[in-house]
């Protein structure tokens, strides 16, 4: 099973709405290890769920786009506005793929 780990940047010239999504995201995923099936489903589970909350708290906030791109040994997730406006990006949050598993049982220094 593929592992990859995680980094997050966060960008403060965002929305209110990024801004919040993107400090719960930092929090949660910045410098971890995720499994394949994870990335999917449990990180974009996250950041819809974050973003569900903030936007029950104030309905004045706009919803946002989340976008993921992905080549095999690595992938980018960003949150960005619906109108697709790149330049206020709540973050950027990028897998790449652990080639060598030293923690696993097996694995040798």
């Amino acid at each position: 099973m593929k592992k990859y780990y995680v980094t997050v940047q966060t960008y403060y010239n965002t929305t209110l709405l990024g801004y919040a999504v993107g400090q719960e995201v930092l929090s949660k995923f910045h410098r971890s290890l995720v499994n394949q099936d994870n990335v999917d489903k449990d990180i974009k589970d996250f950041i819809n769920n974050a973003m569900d909350k903030h936007l029950k708290k104030n309905r004045r906030l706009k919803p946002m786009l989340i976008s993921k791109h992905d080549n095999g040994n690595s992938f980018v997730i960003t949150l960005v506005p619906l109108n697709g406006n790149d330049i206020l990006r709540a973050f950027t949050l990028t897998g790449e793929l652990v080639e060598h598993d030293f923690t696993e049982k097996g694995g040798s220094l």
